[in-house]
């Protein structure tokens, strides 16, 4: 930060603005011209507080000690601001005299920021103050202050370290472990001197395993008695071994304390695994040190890894047993050759040269691994051992170089006399690919026409045509085996190659099996596949079509058309426009179901392809083109071509499709002059009601032909019939009732009022109420059927509308409803009324409340005063005793449930 203003000759001068004094006396602070801070104080007007006292805190950033003896005089500073940064900056940058002025000072506290000052300090003498003021803990932060003293490589560090040693507070424990990794040997020197450092667990191990570790380092270590060489069975020089840390395993083994044998000679398994060869040497000379120990591991591991150093180091041993654990290092050569083959080769010779390995060993498993590869050089070294069966589990070693393509393998087994290509009637050609089999064929030993030419038949399911071509030129192989199969195999899995092979032989008959073949090359395998995969499939099926169906002999038509009904029901396009090529082919077999797949689908190019064709009936099967349509310009296609009449059946096209609720197709039907929207005595809006299509029927309602009263106002009576209050279609069938009423011809009292009877039954309130705003309706029809349908379906709304009718007559059959009444909801909006007599028939409604046992509607029933108080003689008493229903006990009737209970019971 620059000086804003040059200095005046008055600093009182009004003229000179607050804010540049300030900054001014920040600068001269920070460039430390004492004069001119004291010039500058004399202001009245400046602030040396200001911006929380940067004027001093720059002032110990520069180890200004004057100026910042003359700031701390001043009111308005404040020393200790912004978390004491002043102290910690004095300190952190060596300013001795500065941190000293500070300290001294109450307000300063040198701990803040987590004691940032001591664990920032660099200088001894600076050091020695903190550590003497009682408010620094150089212990902080788990004695960060010792750990990172050494990471600035300071000059004066090792003072430091060795001051912050001298506090009984610091402990170097942690600080040893920093050390050791950064390679800070005088540190650890230091450190180690203290007795009270605690050398932490596992600190030698994670040295070595961390690679930080030095000999210089390593020997001060192990010459500290408080370091255990041998904690956890010899960790420490296990680790050493297998690190290959050279200088420090013969540091160890130099220790008495150290067994290089611990653990079962752990220490030299892990260095022959990590193929430390001076370690292995080392070890090697020790006397205690067993390299066969765990059934000769070394070794075994050594062959497994084709570790050729470390195998030719053990072999020379002389305890060491090469064929250890049945052979193992050997078997597990040849099972890994394929990884590595150069260097498995020569760990394989070096095997066998020891007499102990037996090659043969589990069945002659090394040579029938060997066979897996390519490596000729392994297998032939094997069979140059006299103890060596290639032949061995059924000639296996034969069967693994099939089966992986070793052709030069193979070749060389072949030569050997011992193996058979014939085994098992000729396995070995009828699973081999075409390179294998161009060598087994070769030799005279192979029928190639084993159980019946499976060899070829096979082949024409593989992606091979080279193969396929191989057998067709070898005499003895018969290409029409089992009825032309391989023809029929090649054409199912759809290889143009394999196919034009084929029919090039002039004893391929293409019409086996009633032209299998070329119905396979359609039926299979569309349907599971992505839609990648499928057009893939088409094109190699067009291609395959193409081929068979230039043949005169291929009968296009096999099996009703088959392979078209195939191709339709997929919906490939191409191979459809291939097999109508054919003229023999019918586009309208089973009933048109071509054109209802693809009108379904929306593939309007197939569409109009079949339409293409005179033989096809857009309208068969009562238009199902037309009502399986998914796009409206299908719709249009279908209804435009000349062959198509909506009219047909009596209209039947308009009639389903108003059943069905197909919106648009009835909408484009609509404008069709060809179509009567009321034929069959309007089916259709009858259709419409029955089916809850409240689109439809007002589609149909705006049509003048449209009867709605046909068939004596049917539709009105559908709506109310369907309709319950547990119908999802609620809604939808009072919508459909309010548009029906709003018709003049409708008349919803027809057929005796079964609109209100069944709106009641189904027990819609809403549609009662509807309904009953039509002076033509009577809900008193037919004796009152319209209540009775509500009592005895339990639906109270409904009865308490249709009492509001002065025609309903509640009291009808002398009190029918009350006493038949199924629920107290039902009986409480009927005993509302004054017309209705509960004691009706000698109290009959009690008498069946007791018989089914209603306990609600038994206490409404008895709190109306007109029921007549029930004896214990009275009929259905004891119904309701068995429905644990208590009349009053208080009752004065000697006669009463109660009284007579209590006599009951004292007789008893």
């Amino acid at each position: 930060m620059g000086v804003a203003e040059p200095a005046v000759s008055d600093p009182a001068a009004p003229s000179t603005p607050l804010l540049n004094v300030n900054r001014a006396i920040i600068q001269s602070c920070r460039e430390g011209q004492l004069e001119e801070v004291r010039r500058l104080l004399t202001d009245p007007r400046a602030n040396p507080g200001a911006k929380r006292s940067l004027s001093i805190r720059a002032a110990a950033r520069e180890g200004h000690t004057e100026i910042v003896r003359l700031l701390l005089k001043h009111p308005k500073v404040n020393p200790s601001t912004h978390q004491n940064t002043a102290v910690r900056m004095a300190a952190r940058l060596g300013h001795v005299e500065t941190t000293r002025l500070l300290m001294s000072d109450p307000r300063v506290d040198p701990s803040a920021c987590e004691n940032k000052a001591i664990r920032t300090c660099k200088k001894p003498e600076i050091m020695r103050m903190l550590l003497v003021d009682a408010r620094c803990d150089p212990s902080v932060r788990n004695n960060v202050t010792i750990r990172d003293a050494f990471l600035s490589n300071h000059p004066m560090h090792l003072d430091i370290i060795r001051l912050l040693l001298a506090d009984e507070r610091v402990d170097g424990s942690a600080a040893v472990v920093d050390a050791a990794r950064r390679g800070h040997t005088e540190v650890v020197h230091l450190l180690l001197a203290d007795p009270r450092l605690n050398v932490p667990a596992r600190f030698c191990e994670t040295l070595i395993a961390t690679r930080h570790g030095s000999t210089e380092i390593y020997t001060l270590l192990l010459n500290d008695r408080r370091v255990d060489l041998a904690k956890n069975d010899n960790n420490i020089f296990r680790l050493a071994c297998g690190y290959n840390e050279l200088d420090l395993v013969r540091l160890l083994l130099s220790d008495p304390r150290v067994d290089p044998s611990a653990r079962n000679n752990e220490a030299f398994r892990e260095a022959a695994r990590s193929t430390n060869l001076d370690v292995l040497r080392l070890l090697l000379a020790v006397s205690s040190v067993d390299p066969s120990a765990n059934e000769d591991e070394a070794i075994r591991e050594a062959a497994r890894n084709a570790n050729v150093e470390v195998l030719r180091l053990l072999l020379a041993v002389p305890n060491v047993n090469a064929s250890a654990n049945q052979n193992e290092a050997i078997r597990a050569c040849c099972e890994r050759i394929m990884l590595q083959e150069p260097a498995y080769f020569e760990v394989l010779g070096m095997l066998l040269a020891k007499p102990e390995v037996d090659p043969s060993t589990h069945d002659n498993e090394p040579i029938r691994n060997a066979c897996r590869s390519d490596s000729v050089r392994c297998v032939q070294l094997l069979l140059s051992q006299q103890q060596v069966d290639p032949s061995a589990l059924e000639q296996q070693s034969l069967r693994n170089a099939v089966n992986h393509d070793r052709t030069e393998v193979m070749s060389l087994l072949l030569n050997d006399p011992r193996v058979n290509p014939a085994h098992n009637d000729n396995e070995f050609i009828r699973s081999a690919r075409f390179a294998g089999a161009r060598v087994l064929i070769s030799n005279a030993r192979v029928n190639p026409a084993a159980r019946n030419n499976e060899a070829f038949r096979k082949a024409c399911r593989s992606l091979e045509p080279d193969l396929v071509e191989l057998f067709l030129a070898d005499p003895r192989i018969d290409p029409t085996a089992e009825d032309n199969q391989g023809f029929r195999h090649a054409c199912g899995s759809r290889r143009v190659d394999i196919v034009r092979l084929l029919l090039k032989d002039p004893r391929i008959d293409p019409t086996a099996k009633d032209s299998e073949g070329f119905r396979k090359v359609v039926s299979t395998n569309f349907f599971a596949e992505d839609l990648v995969t499928r057009h893939a499939l088409g094109c190699a099926a067009v291609e395959v079509l193409r081929l068979l169906l230039a043949d005169p002999r291929v009968d296009a038509t096999a099996c009703g058309n088959e392979a078209f009904r195939s191709a339709s029901a997929a919906g490939i396009e191409e191979i459809i426009r291939v097999l109508l090529s054919n003229p023999n082919v019918d586009p309208s077999v089973e009933e048109n179901k071509a054109l209802e797949h693809a009108s379904a689908r929306g593939d309007v190019k197939l569409v109009r392809l079949l339409l293409a064709d005179a033989r096809v009936d857009p309208s068969a099967r009562n238009h199902a083109a037309i009502l399986a349509a998914s796009r409206e310009l299908i719709r249009t296609l279908l209804l435009a071509d000349p062959r198509s009449d909506p009219a047909k059946d009596e209209n039947s096209l308009f009639r389903t499709a108003c059943a069905r609720g197909q919106i648009n197709l009835i909408r484009l039907l609509s404008t069709d002059s060809r179509v009567d929207a009321a034929a069959c005595d309007n089916e259709a809006i009858r259709e419409a009601a029955r089916s809850a299509s409240l689109e439809v029927l007002r589609l149909l309602l705006a049509v003048p032909r449209v009867d709605p009263s046909a068939n004596e106002n049917e539709a009105i009576r559908e709506c109310c019939k369907r309709m319950t209050v547990k119908s999802s279609n609620e809604d939808i069938y009072i919508n459909m009732v309010g548009m029906l009423l709003g018709q003049v011809r409708v008349d919803p009292s027809s057929n005796d009022n079964e609109p209100i009877r069944s709106a009641s039954e189904g027990g819609s309130t809403h549609l009662v109420h509807m309904l009953l705003r039509d002076t033509r309706v009577a809900p008193q029809a037919l004796n009152q059927q319209a209540l009775r349908n509500a009592v005895a379906n339990d639906h109270p709304e409904v009865v308490a509308r249709l009492l509001r009718d002065s025609r309903v007559d509640p009291a009808v059959n002398d009190n029918e409803f009350i006493r038949t009444s199924p629920s107290a909801a039902v009986a409480r909006v009927l005993l509302s009324d004054s017309r209705v007599n509960p004691a009706a028939r000698d109290n009959e409604a009690f008498r069946n409340a007791c018989a089914s046992r209603n306990g609600d509607l038994l206490e409404l029933l008895l709190s109306d005063s007109r029921v007549e108080r029930p004896t214990w003689e009275s009929e259905g008493l004891e119904g309701a005793c068995q429905a644990d229903f208590f009349l009053d006990p208080t009752s004065d009737n000697e006669d009463s449930v109660s009284g007579a209970a209590t006599e009951s019971d004292s007789v008893e």
